[in-house]
């Protein structure tokens, strides 16, 4: 039996085909070829059957057809989309590249419309790709203009050097900077805007920096070389001739050095815009040969001391034995304000008129002076009152509080002993290195002093030392006025006691504001006369004076020495040894500077056991005299504190001249030659 189904051969009893497993629903049949239909068979007959009919053949053309057409529609959008979107990212791979922030912010809004886009929108594809091109278009050319310009920059940047001779070129330097940073953050439109500035200032600035070499040039060749040494003629004119030639060649750059140069001397002979008052108040030779010059410097016009001065265009020339003006070297220049010290003698009216509230408001005036003193720069105050004498009531001192305790415990007296008080301030403050003043007040004439007014005046002249005088009242203060006028002070007159104040803070002020000028004295000694020419010149500020001045300095035996060697050194270690021999009457203090045996060592061994307090303060070398290259005649300037059993302290001032001899390649004193001359005394 078989299956009708599939043809399979069955077993007898089956209800269901194993090979198909159709169901056996009517039993089993037997097998008959001719009625079971195989499955190829009928597939094949089918087939056949199609191909012979016409219907068939145009149904199988059709599907055909419209597949490949579908095929190639497919193919070509396919081709379509691809294209546009390799050209997408072409366009935005370019604009990312070019890294134009602006371009870069269109890109990328582009880029969201773009995924906005179906699939067969070609026409808003194509307008964006079409939008894009013109932004990478547009980030070409200014990626194109950034290079071109930042090689602009860089060309503007190395030319920049020629032209570094004005304030301006500062100013072109910060604009470049500031276009250079523009353009290595790509801002166009800043950078456009900052590089037309550029062009714009740079041609200003080359302008303006060959008018400026012209009128330089005009400066130079207006100067007045009539005291101009040939060293100073010489800089000048080379000077001169090579700027002219740089010009020639619009080289600028190498002409700054040769201005500088110029600058220094030039200045010195050229007319200034403005003139100054150079006044020489002080001479410090306390460290000769080095010459300290104390110098008040004012706008003649508006009175003021000028700001900022160049300390270079200070300058010194010296008389030499041709009358010549020869240049010094200029070793030091500073304002005393806040850097160099001011020693200064405060000189106290304490007579019987200023007792009671005159004596009360003026110590609270002289405290509060005390307390703004600059001690921190070095300056110092000594404290002398006087009325019938003069005491010194602290010496030279930095504490502000010693002072004002000083102060608030003074006491009145009776008379008025104003020139003694004042001659020996000139010679306790003449001995001080550095500047110095004496500032006095009184309320009085001068009615008990032993000195005159012309021996303050000859005293402080000989030392260079300025007095400040004021006159408190109604008195008829002409002297005061005259000894201020002349010692190169000033003399103010006030009615009570209370406007002291201002005037000790101006002329405080005043000596703060002096210029220090150090020059070294190689050309003279300490004991001749120098005539010196002394001056300030730029193109703004102008003005000189001339100054004749003998150094006489007097130097204080707690100092230090002048004197290293020759007979000068031994009679100046015989000064600075008198006080200790005196003292503890010990000649060994002063016996190596005394040829044993000789006048000078006989009398002084014997001297020095007199039952006396005999101190030294100050002396001065006056003059050295040879009589031969082995004897000479040193005369001396001695100021001494006497104590006398039963008498009272006096300042006495005395110039004794003395023999020193050289034996054996030794200098050594011997003797006084004639008397001693006592020049003034000052009861205490």
């Amino acid at each position: 039996m078989f299956c009708r189904n599939c043809g399979k051969e069955l077993e007898d009893g089956s209800m269901f085909c194993g090979n198909c497993g159709a169901k056996l629903t009517q039993g089993i049949y037997p097998y008959n070829e001719e009625s079971v239909e195989m499955p190829d068979q009928n597939m094949e007959n089918t087939e056949n059957t199609l191909r012979k009919s016409p219907v068939g053949k145009i149904v199988a053309g059709v599907v055909i057809a419209v597949l490949a057409v579908c095929i190639g529609v497919g193919a070509f959008l396919g081709i379509r989309v691809n294209t546009y979107q390799s050209k997408y990212k072409k366009l935005t791979k370019n604009i990312t590249e070019y890294a134009i922030d602006a371009c870069t912010d269109e890109m990328n809004d582009l880029a969201k419309d773009w995924k906005k886009t179906g699939f067969l929108s070609f026409k808003d594809k194509q307008d964006l790709l079409d939008s894009l091109q013109e932004v990478c278009d547009s980030a070409e050319e200014s990626a194109q203009w950034l290079e071109d310009a930042q090689k602009q920059i860089k060309n503007a940047i190395d030319a920049k050097e020629d032209y570094n001779l004005l304030e301006d070129y500062k100013d072109y330097e910060s604009i470049l900077d500031e276009c250079k940073a523009a353009l290595e953050a790509k801002n166009i439109e800043k950078g456009k805007e900052l590089l037309a500035d550029v062009d714009s200032e740079f041609e200003s600035l080359k302008k303006e920096t060959k008018d400026y070499v012209d009128e330089k040039l005009d400066e130079y060749n207006g100067a007045d070389l009539t005291l101009a040494d040939a060293d100073d003629k010489s800089v000048i004119t080379d000077g001169i001739k090579k700027i002219k030639e740089l010009q020639q060649k619009e080289n600028y750059k190498d002409m700054k050095s040769l201005f500088d140069n110029l600058d220094e001397v030039a200045y010195q002979y050229l007319k200034p815009k403005k003139s100054l008052n150079v006044q020489i108040q002080q001479v410090d030779a306390s460290q000769y040969p080095n010459i300290r010059l104390y110098l008040q410097v004012e706008d003649q016009k508006s009175g003021e001391v000028p700001a900022s001065l160049d300390n270079t265009l200070f300058f010194i020339r010296k008389q030499d034995a041709s009358a010549n003006y020869i240049k010094q070297e200029v070793k030091k220049v500073s304002q005393l304000n806040e850097t160099e010290a001011l020693n200064i003698e405060m000189v106290a009216d304490v007579s019987g008129s200023m007792k009671g509230q005159p004596l009360m408001e003026a110590k609270n005036i002289m405290s509060n002076f005390v307390s703004s003193v600059q001690f921190a720069a070095g300056d110092k105050v000594e404290l002398i009152s006087f009325s019938t004498g003069v005491a010194i009531e602290e010496t030279f001192s930095t504490a502000s509080t010693t002072l004002i305790s000083k102060i608030n415990g003074l006491q009145t007296g009776n008379m008025t002993s104003l020139y003694d008080a004042l001659y020996a301030s000139v010679n306790r403050v003449a001995a001080q290195s550095g500047a110095k003043c004496v500032i006095a007040f009184t309320d009085g004439l001068d009615n008990y002093s032993s000195c005159s007014s012309s021996d303050v005046i000859s005293t402080a002249q000989r030392y260079h030392v300025p007095i400040f005088i004021i006159g408190i009242g109604t008195s008829n203060y002409s002297e005061a006025s005259n000894i201020a006028k002349q010692t190169g002070g000033a003399y103010y007159n006030i009615n009570t006691v209370t406007s002291m104040s201002d005037i000790y803070k101006e002329i405080y002020k005043q000596e703060k504001e002096l210029y220090l000028v150090e020059f070294e004295d190689t050309t003279g000694s300490i004991m001749d006369t120098a005539n010196i020419l002394v001056g300030y010149h730029s193109a703004l500020y102008g003005g000189e004076n001339t100054y004749s001045y003998t150094p006489n300095v007097l130097m204080s035996v707690s100092g230090s020495g002048l004197y290293n060697d020759g007979p000068e050194a031994v009679v100046e270690g015989y000064m600075r040894g008198f006080d200790d021999a005196m003292t503890y009457s010990d000649f060994s203090y002063i016996s190596n500077y005394l040829k044993v045996d000789s006048p000078i060592y006989n009398e002084q061994i014997e001297y020095v056991k007199r039952n006396i307090t005999e101190l030294l303060d100050t002396y001065e070398i006056v003059s050295t005299v040879y009589n031969g290259s082995d004897e000479c005649a040193i005369t001396t300037r001695e100021t001494y504190y006497v104590q006398k059993a039963g008498e009272p302290l006096e300042l006495m001032t005395q110039q004794c001249t003395y023999r020193v001899i050289r034996e054996n390649g030794s200098w050594k004193m011997t003797e006084f030659i004639g008397d001693i001359d006592i020049i003034s005394r000052v009861n205490q």
